[in-house]
């Protein structure tokens, strides 16, 4: 006896655990599976089928009462793609599509006509009674339940109407769960822009931390985040997952920022039930995706800005830093010209006395050629201050090399540091200023030295280059942090103040190099060594405007 098994008395039940149920926050399918084992509760069937048919989609679940527990199959379906549902089995949708359009609810004796499901309990017996209730699902969608049993007579034509109510009830409880679904699909999205929109308005977190919290956070924004993994690609580094699962489906967007493509961030979905019904998650995580890759431009782009910021403040304080150093030598420049001159005087009335020795003679000779050397640069130096322009002439830059090395060389010997020449024979002659690119060459072997406490070996490089010259200095000396070389360059900046040092050397470098047009490339490893590679133009820019400028001047 059927006793209360499927009659009004428990509907009332059966409507509150729908309702329940539609509040879940399920996928489709998990939840069409659990309506369909409150049917079979409700009805005590030996199986029990739903099927809801949305946009050219079917979703079909099957569940059946074996061994004393429900077994649950679903499956996701294109109308006429001709697989065989997995939930209904061969053959099954094909019957299920016109019942669901075949008019109100019917119990029917025996299996329905044309339907070949598999067998509704474990004995394999063929189905006695049935009910088949279409139902609608708003005003797009519409559905069937199928409820099946061996028992005979079990459904009776009297529980059509109480079926056709399930079916109603259940119509509305399908769509309040996509409704509410979408809502809290919604809420978690919202929710994850919101917290991505925070971490990347952390004022003092670097982009590669920033990025990394990004891919932790995403999934969370996702219908189903266990099954998310999060790849974000910025300028060939790679954030989250390394690869996505296989058999993943994934959406993906590019990155931008101030309109150059910068990467990439996907997001991979693990393989589900079916790909088909995976579509609606990707359309969900697509539209967050879309949300999310603007907030990583912005990033990029503020990074970006920032670094902007930051580089024009450098130069800022370094041509102030500059300005003092021409407003020194300004001053020092007058006070030193004298007594340089009188050493130059000197050194020439006591090279003239025959009485002294051949080494006291060469001793002079190097006094006076440094004096002069000294002068020349505090010459330098005051027509620099004054923003002047220099004398440009044509340079030969192996014996440029030469001369510089030839103030260094008796330094090198105390040090012992061997210097290794690797002059090249085609380096071509550049215009510029003789005496200001010997004092880059001197300066920068004397860093070299000055890194180089155990001495070792030290390699000065000419080459020649489609546009210009290269002169390379390499040491075997302590090296640089990525800190020490980003201020190398800064007037007043030096690591060796307790030997002396005044960090002008470098600052000079830079000045006269970009005096040239030209560029400075530093690598440096600690603990391995520096190169520092000074590329300079054939002539430098504008020199020949310039020149065309005067000369027509003249000839008007």
């Amino acid at each position: 006896m059927r006793g209360e098994v499927g009659s009004r008395a428990n509907l009332a039940d059966l409507s509150r655990a729908l309702l329940q149920l539609s509040a879940l926050d399920a996928p489709r399918m998990e939840f069409l599976g659990l309506v369909s084992e409150a049917l079979m509760d409700f009805s005590q069937a030996d199986a029990v089928d739903v099927c809801l048919h949305e946009r050219n989609r079917y979703f079909c679940v099957g569940a059946v009462r074996k061994q004393g527990a429900t077994q649950v199959a679903w499956d996701c379906c294109n109308a006429d793609d001709g697989v065989p549902c997995r939930a209904l089995g061969e053959g099954g949708l094909a019957c299920v599509r016109p019942a669901m359009h075949s008019g109100p609810t019917q119990v029917v004796r025996g299996r329905p006509s044309g339907v070949r499901l598999a067998p509704e309990n474990e004995a394999g017996q063929p189905t006695d009674s049935s009910v088949l209730s279409p139902f609608m699902v708003g005003a797009a969608s519409d559905g069937l339940v199928m409820l099946r049993t061996c028992r005979h007579e079990w459904f009776s034509a009297e529980q059509a109407e109480l079926y056709a109510s399930l079916s109603d009830l259940l119509g509305v409880a399908i769509e309040h769960q996509a409704a509410q679904r979408k809502l809290l699909v919604r809420g978690r999205e919202l929710a994850t822009l919101y917290q991505i929109a925070r971490l990347v308005s952390v004022p003092d977190a670097s982009v590669p931390e920033t990025l990394d919290s990004i891919a932790q956070a995403l999934p969370g924004g996702c219908p189903e985040p266990a099954r998310v993994s999060v790849r974000i690609v910025v300028d060939g580094e790679t954030h989250g997952a390394e690869v996505a699962p296989a058999g993943a489906s994934s959406v993906s967007r590019p990155i931008l920022a101030h309109g150059a493509e910068r990467g990439v961030i996907e997001l991979a979905l693990a393989e589900g039930v079916t790909r088909a019904a995976d579509d609606e998650l990707l359309a969900s995580m697509s539209r967050l995706l879309g949300g999310v890759a603007r907030q990583v431009e912005n990033l990029l782009c503020r990074a970006q800005l920032r670094a902007e910021i930051e580089g024009s403040e450098r130069h800022m304080r370094h041509a102030d830093r500059l300005a003092t150093v021409g407003t020194l030598a300004s001053g020092l420049g007058h006070e030193l010209v004298e007594p340089l001159t009188a050493i130059v005087g000197f050194a020439e009335l006591l090279h003239k006395d025959p009485s002294l020795s051949e080494q006291a003679q060469k001793d002079l000779e190097r006094i006076e050629s440094a004096s002069n050397h000294a002068r020349e640069i505090v010459r330098r130096l005051m027509l620099l201050a004054r923003q002047s322009p220099s004398g440009w002439q044509e340079v030969a830059p192996n014996q440029v090399v030469e001369d510089a090395l030839s103030f260094v060389e008796q330094r090198c010997k105390t040090t012992k540091v061997r210097i290794v020449r690797e002059l090249d024979p085609a380096a071509p002659s550049i215009v510029g200023d003789r005496t200001q690119i010997c004092q880059v060459v001197v300066n920068l072997v004397r860093n070299a030295i000055q890194a180089m406490p155990n001495g070792g070996e030290l390699c000065v490089k000419t080459r020649a280059l489609p546009d210009g010259l290269s002169i390379r200095v390499e040491d075997c000396g302590v090296g640089m942090s990525d800190e020490t070389r980003s201020r190398m360059f800064e007037p007043f900046f030096t690591t060796r103040t307790a030997r002396g040092g005044m960090g002008l050397g470098m600052a000079v470098v830079h000045d006269i190099v970009g005096l040239h047009g030209g560029s400075i490339d530093v690598r440096s490893t600690l603990g391995e060594g520096t190169s520092i590679d000074v590329r300079l133009p054939l002539e430098p820019p504008g020199r020949a405007a310039k020149q065309g400028e005067g000369n027509g001047g003249r000839g008007g």
